[in-house]
């Protein structure tokens, strides 16, 4: 932390010194003192969307998903094509049971990324505990499974129970 201070110190208004600033306190579990940060990165640069994505992490792990949500929709109007960003959104919207919306997103993260594990894991948990669709939410664990998630295994046995009665 003392490079990123340092770098403030020189020039107050490098926002990339205050976005890594901010990843480290939320690394730390520093998620306010992270926020200020990346308060800080976006008054300088309202249009970087890694600040407005990490800003959305600190929030979601201080419970203030809805914030998050927006801060991650921020993201995604500056760049469509972050992954992660559409991953996030779309998990934390399953959390607020908007499930369409969040399969939409979770469908955006792994036409972007095939390989995002986390995704295809959340999707198979929406469609198979959240919306019965046992038949899609086996093929999204066992893609989840395939790519090293071993939790998967309970959803594929959970689908599998499910689709043999």
């Amino acid at each position: 932390m003392v490079c990123h201070d340092r770098a403030i110190e020189i020039d107050p208004n490098n926002e990339h010194a205050w976005n890594c600033k901010g990843a480290e306190l939320n690394s730390k579990g520093r998620q306010v003192e992270a926020l200020a940060c990346y308060k800080r990165a976006l008054e300088i640069n309202p249009n970087d969307a890694k600040s407005w994505y990490d800003n959305g992490v600190s929030l979601l792990a201080l419970g203030r998903v809805a914030e998050a949500i927006e801060c991650w929709s921020r993201a995604l109007e500056i760049n469509p094509h972050d992954d992660k960003a559409w991953a996030n959104k779309g998990t934390a919207l399953s959390g607020l049971r908007q499930y369409e919306e969040a399969l939409q997103c979770l469908d955006r993260a792994l036409t972007l990324n095939p390989q995002d594990k986390e995704a295809w894991f959340n999707k198979g948990i929406i469609l198979a505990y959240d919306l019965k669709n046992y038949r899609n939410g086996l093929r999204c664990f066992e893609a989840a499974h395939q790519l090293g998630v071993g939790q998967a295994i309970q959803g594929i046995q959970f689908c599998q129970q499910h689709l043999a009665q």
